[in-house]
């Protein structure tokens, strides 16, 4: 089935560190696992940022942006059948340009997209997937985490009160990965956040949370005080600094311990800004021998054929649902077309203005 929009705009970085444009593209038809969604709401991600400033993962120019979006499916593929016209989807839609969330109309694999609960803000929604997705494959993938599909769990699993560090644990991957811990059982996670955030993350599960503005050493007493003594053998790093984060819990890190970094590594020079992007870890964090740091790499989650099958299709919508898991706050950001909305969001996420919260912003009225 086709749409009845011959064309639609989209917004595209042309040239490395160049402006944005808005161009008119031909609205694809499905394929057979496919729907076509209008998107109705977008939220922004600092990979966004990452490709268009510093030409991350970038193979040639132009590029389309964005892989968060909820929208409603006005096309359907000959083989899908978990999804109808007329569905409101939310879906961490990576992958070629049909697919990029600032546009008014993607393509997107029916497995990438999940109904957006009862109850539950589209605008909220909109904020969702990425994060959520990048939480649950870091902790099965990388850390060795075994999570059941079906949350709260009945019974406890093994290790529960081992030791695990988030820090960024207000930021919106921290947030979704404190909440899943905490859902899965596990009772002592240790976060680096701003103090003003220590409430939401304790009611998310957070045992301990640790102000990362204290002096080094303060960091470090609480960080071992927090874990009995203990170093920690599992850490995700959610922003992936090398001075601002990698420096300051490093050295509480056990031999045959694993961090986990959300990629890109930020390099900085000697004030702390960020100089360039690395999608190495070990060479840009100097981390103590026998200190394993992998880099995250959310966009190879489908690899994992029964995760691909279920997490975003059925397990999100009824974490989402049933309240075991809460979304990020969120902001709406205003202007006048879609293409000043893009911009304004991206640029209050190059500067850093957002915390605790995800950017929202209408896409298709």
């Amino acid at each position: 089935m086709t749409s009845d929009a011959p064309s639609h705009r989209a917004i595209v970085a042309t040239k490395l560190g160049g402006p944005l444009q808005t161009i008119t593209v031909p609205t694809p038809s499905p394929g057979p696992d496919e729907v076509l969604v209008r998107v109705s709401w977008a939220s922004p991600t600092p990979f966004d940022n990452w490709q268009k400033d510093f030409g991350l993962a970038v193979t040639e120019w132009p590029i389309f942006l964005g892989e968060n979006s909820v929208g409603t499916v006005t096309a359907l593929g000959s083989s899908v059948k978990t999804l109808n016209i007329g569905d409101v989807v939310f879906g961490f839609t990576h992958g070629p340009a049909k697919t990029k969330a600032f546009q008014e109309y993607i393509v997107v694999p029916a497995r990438r997209l999940g109904r957006v609960p009862a109850g539950l803000d589209p605008r909220a929604a909109a904020t969702v997937p990425d994060n959520f997705v990048t939480a649950w494959w870091t902790f099965m993938h990388y850390l060795g985490i075994e999570l059941p599909y079906e949350l709260p769990v009945k019974e406890k699993p093994v290790g529960l009160d081992e030791p695990i560090l988030i820090w960024g644990g207000a930021t919106s991957v921290g947030q979704y990965a404190i909440q899943i811990l905490a859902q899965a059982g596990y009772t002592n996670i240790i976060t680096a956040a701003s103090p003003r955030h220590t409430a939401l993350l304790k009611s998310y599960g957070a045992r301990a949370v640790i102000d990362y503005r204290a002096p080094l050493s303060d960091i470090h007493a609480q960080l071992l005080s927090a874990a009995n003594g203990q170093k920690y053998s599992k850490v995700l790093d959610c922003v992936a600094h090398d001075k601002k984060t990698i420096a300051l819990y490093r050295d509480v890190v056990a031999a045959g311990g694993v961090v986990a970094l959300l990629l890109p590594v930020q390099v900085s020079d000697e004030k702390g800004e960020v100089v360039g992007v690395r999608s190495v870890d070990n060479e840009v964090g100097d981390f103590p021998e026998g200190v394993k740091s992998v880099g995250v790499r959310t966009h190879f989650y489908h690899t994992n054929e029964e995760l691909y099958e279920k997490l975003q299709p059925e397990v999100m919508p009824r974490l989402l649902g049933s309240g075991a898991i809460e979304p990020n706050a969120f902001r709406v950001v205003e202007g006048e077309s879609l293409q000043e909305r893009v911009e304004e969001s991206l640029r209050i996420l190059r500067e850093g203005l957002v915390s605790g919260e995800k950017l929202v912003f209408k896409v298709n009225a």
